[in-house]
């Protein structure tokens, strides 16, 4: 497999360790560490090169750091990062040595037209600081022991996060958050598979699953149809009739006499879900679909929503 390479600069002066538990760092995804002193706009010319190390396979999403963790080879600073093929790999912060990886073996489920699926996810430690959780091509979250990778299971686990993952693709980190009810959940996003051709000539729908992290339970909000509850679409044939109203499938117009493709409202913001602590809601942007919720419909493509944390109340 071809390696990619990982560079990490510092400063030259000791820093505080502080955990970057998810993208962003916050669940209002702010980038902004307020435990950080040893970083400045005076001192930022003096940063250099720490080590850099090649990597098992490509890794778009970014990293997240967990310290002091405890490991078969000792206590390490850890990176996780999750690779395009859905492993998700522990390094030494300090060095860049591999510790450990996971690569769940069901990954039949993502095979359409000889094209190699990916992910460009990042993976998100449970506030907790036990559990690291990535998704992985079979179509589920995966939830793993921080130390050595091993994999819970039982309780809902692995979490079912799409059903047709050979069109439906995690370009999103994952993300979680703690609502004012003082429920902690696992937020995954779903657009349409960009390793396709043409993805949006598939049958997709953007949608965001929240997972209750202490009790597996799960709701999964659809762009598409989002009156039918909370539900995993199964695939339907990739060419359905065109029809004059949703049918929850790839949906259709006609543009200059030819049969065209408009999607299903994909989820495709780097940082999925963002949620806001003032009001206790989640946001998501969403991309091309039919929109009619000004005709009292449930199609919501093209749009920024806010949703209850927990999308409770939202599937109406």
């Amino acid at each position: 497999m071809r390696a990619f390479g990982f560079f990490l600069a510092i400063i030259a002066m000791p820093a505080a360790a502080t955990e970057w538990l998810q993208f962003g760092f916050d669940s209002s995804h702010s980038g902004v560490n307020p435990a950080e002193t040893s970083l400045s706009p005076a001192n930022v010319a003096q940063t250099k090169l720490l080590y850099s190390t090649a990597l098992p396979g490509r890794a778009e999403g970014a990293p997240v750091l967990l310290t002091g963790v405890d490991t078969p080879t000792g206590t390490h600073d850890v990176l996780y990062f999750t690779i395009n093929d859905g492993t998700l790999v522990a390094l030494d912060a300090a060095t860049g040595a591999l510790l450990w990886s996971q690569h769940p073996s069901d990954t039949n489920a993502c095979a359409m037209d000889a094209e190699p699926c990916f992910t460009a996810s990042s993976p998100a430690i449970d506030p907790n600081r036990r559990y690291v959780y990535s998704y992985a091509l079979d179509g589920y979250v995966h939830k793993y022991v921080v130390g050595d990778g091993g994999e819970i299971l039982g309780s809902g686990w692995p979490e079912l996060a799409t059903a047709k993952p050979d069109v439906e693709g995690a370009s999103s980190a994952l993300a979680f958050a703690t609502a004012r009810n003082g429920t902690t959940y696992l937020y995954v996003t779903f657009a349409g598979a960009p390793w396709l051709p043409d993805f949006s000539g598939y049958d997709y729908q953007g949608h965001v699953t929240a997972i209750d992290l202490a009790t597996g339970a799960q709701i999964t909000f659809n762009v598409a149809c989002s009156d039918q509850g909370s539900v995993h679409f199964v695939e339907n044939d990739p060419n359905p009739p065109v029809a004059s109203t949703p049918d929850c499938t790839q949906q259709w117009f006609t543009s200059n006499g030819n049969r065209m493709a408009d999607g299903d409202g994909g989820i495709w913001g780097r940082g999925g879900v963002t949620y806001d602590p003032a009001n206790d809601r989640i946001y998501i942007s969403t991309g091309n679909g039919l929109f009619d919720a000004n005709n009292g419909g449930h199609d919501w493509s093209d749009s920024v929503l806010a949703l209850p944390a927990g999308l409770d109340h939202a599937l109406t």
